[in-house]
């Protein structure tokens, strides 16, 4: 016979509930990319903005070979040197946490419950900060999350029309990939001129999609779309969602015109510019940089090959064929773990990797030996797989990526009180929910993009 709960007894209710200690977190709360970028941090980042001059030529010109047997021979004509200012200006990042008073109140007052409520969201909230901070490091200062090549074939609404499976692209030059969403991080699609575009549910009226799946291995991402008054809807077109269309966060305040020319990643939207602008080499713009030629970043095209440690050893000696031998050391390259999975069979044959094993702090890692250089292989969810970034440092231990800003610090009046608030009504007055706000300032730069290498276009 079926199983009676207890509760259905006569005077149940009286029997103590026993909670749990602690909230159980089910989702990843790393962000070691951050951790990284505090690393290569730089002045206080009160600044406005920050300028640097690039000097991208020694005046070749000036040196000349001369006849000896010539006399009256003349000294060449000068040539001055190339040095060029370049402004990077700095981006704003916000939080909001919110609570309703009363309930907080009460929970603060029970002897039994799961965990003191603001404690938990104060946390979460600085952990979704980071992590944010941690994806856009590999972004280009678009803001945009995954692309979407043929939607007649990438978004499936028919089995679930409340379930909507939307396949990424994948290709070198896509934009994003899976490790760029969040679980219930609110997006939208948009064409690439920024015009939000909408899936249809009779009409056009999915105001925004909550992600409720990642799937890595089929490169898809699920997501669950509301209407403007929050009620979960059922998709059954397309609406005017087009091909070529991408996703971005619903909460993004500008979506960014990346259909032609931009004229600087760093301002095209509130996202700071990361590694994909930082240190490209197609001519785009950013803090006022063309980044091409001298200035540009280096990059070694595998060809659409599967990617193995022959690309990797190919790809070190370009790059310190082009910034000169031994001005740099590499201490690290940065890939997907579906990447570095990939390199396993290398690993196995190639001498070249070595596993390097501390038993006293219980580090196990491999590394690739380039010269005199052993390059840790570190993973990241958040880099797209069809990227290997290796990260220089200048010898005396200073990053060439550097990092301008401040941590995520709470808004507080002439800098002093609670940076709890009282919600104000739309009516008048206040309501029952408390308030805080976060701010932080953030700006990279790349100070030798050429010494930056991004391997690419491999499978």
């Amino acid at each position: 016979m079926a199983r009676s709960e207890f509760t259905n007894l006569s005077l149940a209710n009286f029997v103590q509930i026993v909670f749990s200690e602690g909230v159980r977190n089910q989702i990843s709360e790393s962000y070691r990319d951050w951790e990284f970028i505090e690393r290569v941090k730089k002045g206080p980042g009160t600044e406005r903005e920050h300028r640097f001059l690039f000097q991208t030529s020694f005046g070749a010109a000036g040196v000349q070979y001369a006849n000896p047997g010539s006399s009256g021979r003349a000294f060449p004509s000068a040539q001055a040197l190339q040095v060029d200012e370049y402004t990077a200006v700095m981006n704003e990042i916000n939080s909001t946490i919110e609570i309703e008073y009363n309930m907080w109140d009460r929970a603060m007052k029970s002897p039994k419950k799961y965990a003191e409520p603001l404690a938990v969201i104060i946390k979460s909230n600085a952990n979704a900060a980071k992590r944010r901070l941690a994806a856009d490091l590999y972004g280009d200062g678009s803001g945009i999350l995954g692309s979407v090549a043929d939607v007649s074939e990438s978004i499936d609404y028919t089995t679930d029309g409340e379930k909507v499976v939307i396949t990424l692209d994948n290709l070198d030059a896509s934009r994003g990939g899976v490790g760029q969403f969040e679980w219930y991080d609110k997006v939208q699609f948009y064409d690439v001129d920024g015009t939000e575009h909408k899936l249809a549910d009779g009409g056009t009226s999915a105001e925004y999609g909550l992600v409720i799946g990642k799937d890595r291995k089929n490169n898809t991402v699920t997501i669950a779309w509301y209407d403007s008054s929050d009620n979960l809807l059922t998709i059954d077109g397309l609406g005017t969602v087009t091909d070529t269309d991408v996703l971005i966060r619903e909460g993004q305040p500008t979506k960014g015109d990346v259909s032609g020319a931009v004229t600087d990643y760093n301002t095209l939207t509130e996202v700071y510019a990361g590694l994909e602008s930082l240190a490209a080499n197609d001519g785009r713009v950013v803090h006022g940089i063309t980044m091409s030629g001298a200035v540009g970043g280096s990059s070694y095209d595998c060809g659409a090959e599967a990617i193995d440690s022959s690309h990797i050893q190919a790809a070190m000696s370009e790059v310190k064929t082009r910034v000169g031998p031994g001005v740099y050391k590499y201490p690290g390259m940065v890939m997907a773990p579906e990447t570095n999975n990939s390199l396993v069979e290398s690993r196995e044959v190639d001498r070249r990797f070595n596993a390097v094993t501390d038993n006293k702090r219980g580090v196990n890692k491999f590394v690739y030996v380039h010269e005199d250089d052993n390059i840790e292989v570190v993973t990241s969810e958040f880099i797209p797989k069809k990227r290997i970034w290796v990260m220089p440092q200048e010898k005396s231990g200073q990053n060439v990526l550097e990092f301008h800003g401040t941590d995520m610090a709470p808004v507080k009046p002439a800098g002093q009180g609670s940076e709890f608030f009282l919600k104000p009504s739309s009516s008048g007055g206040h309501v029952n929910v408390i308030s805080a706000y976060m701010l932080g300032y953030i700006c990279m730069i790349a100070k030798h993009p050429a010494a930056i290498q991004k391997i690419h276009n491999f499978v």
